[in-house]
């Protein structure tokens, strides 16, 4: 089984390219605050060099603002496998020509990063100790998909279900936490030679049919997506898959030979709603961020391409376990759904560096 918090991006990637996400996201338990960070890798098809960026997004509900910085560094492609021989993703650290710096461990997140932003410096600063569940996802099944060299050409998991941050984020100098703030949230973890054409991604770790002591013994994560078929030129049906915990115990819809049957009644830039099926349950999934605080950010493809993706950390949703005779067993819901969308495929080149 492939370890969840291994760097996938390796020397022999270099034909096709590769791009690698290892992200956080976490809600603050006084419900103002949610943060996404974000340390990507992306190597270009035949480039020499590999791009290393951190993006911290700071989701303000109150204030109902999103503040983003981004920060990226090329480094040699010899170089940079150099550097990372030996490490996974719970032992690595970048500090870039700027002075900005992302460190990750076991145990600890922290870094800073700066960008002008309508002309004014803006900086943010992070430091977090983590407490893990030690419980991981994977989407695909069998897991045979993880080390095929030819399909799916997207991979995701989730490194951990559930994780609690305790620590301080500052804005400018000032410090936007208290000290005994706490955030839950997950860590997730995909790569690939191309992100999706067109897909809807949800997970959720805070339901208020679940108390937390100290983790949720509750999660939702789940995916609708078309990617493209050979040649480029048309998209497959949506691929789907989903999975929901209660009380501890996994419900998956998410097998290989089912993919292609599960429902998708909606699927738009802010709302996904789906009808899971397998032998023995149904899936009733319905998430919408219409009033919700999104973010847009660029995807670059490994061919130079990219897309606009929506994120929100603040949708509202409901997922409902049935039996397939239709027999009800247990509905959960939430305002605290991350839902991501990306609708319009790719088309935007991305010009060499």
């Amino acid at each position: 089984m492939i370890d969840p918090f291994a760097i996938i991006l390796k020397p022999k990637d270099l034909f096709h390219g590769l791009y690698e996400s290892f992200y956080f996201r976490g809600n603050s338990l006084s419900g103002k605050l949610s943060f996404w960070l974000k340390h990507n890798l992306l190597l270009f098809k035949n480039a020499p060099t590999v791009r290393l960026e951190g993006t911290f997004v700071l989701f303000d509900r109150l204030g109902h603002q999103c503040t983003t910085l981004h920060s990226e560094q090329t480094l040699e492609r010899e170089l940079f496998f150099k550097e990372i021989e030996g490490r996974s993703w719970s032992d690595f650290h970048m500090k870039m020509d700027n002075g900005c710096y992302f460190h990750l461990s076991s145990t600890e997140l922290e870094g800073s990063l700066s960008e002008k932003v309508d002309n004014r410096l803006q900086k943010i600063q992070w430091q977090f100790h983590l407490n893990r569940s030690q419980r991981s996802y994977f989407h695909l099944s069998p897991h045979w998909l993880y080390s095929s060299p030819i399909f799916p050409k997207k991979r995701l998991l989730t490194s951990e279900i559930d994780l609690q941050f305790q620590g301080s984020i500052t804005l400018d100098g000032r410090s936007l936490t208290d000290p005994s703030e706490v955030f839950v949230g997950m860590n997730g973890h995909n790569w690939g030679r191309e992100h999706a054409a067109i897909y809807a991604y949800g997970n959720c770790n805070q339901f208020h049919e679940s108390p937390r002591s100290p983790f949720s013994k509750t999660y939702f994560d789940g995916y609708s997506a078309k990617i493209r078929l050979p040649g480029g030129k048309f998209l497959s049906p949506f691929l789907s898959g989903a999975s929901l915990m209660v009380d501890g115990q996994w419900h998956h819809f998410n097998q290989l030979t089912r993919t292609t049957r599960h429902q998708i009644h909606r699927l738009d830039s802010k709302q996904w709603s789906a009808t899971f099926h397998n032998a023995t349950h149904t899936l009733k999934v319905d998430i919408e961020g219409s009033d919700a605080l999104w973010v847009e950010l660029p995807y670059d493809h490994p061919d130079r391409k990219r897309s606009l993706i929506c994120n929100t950390k603040f949708a509202k949703g409901r997922v409902a376990l049935l039996k397939r005779s239709g027999a009800w067993i247990r509905e959960f819901t939430s305002d605290l759904f991350e839902l991501e969308t990306l609708t319009e495929p790719s088309c935007e080149l991305v010009p060499p560096s």
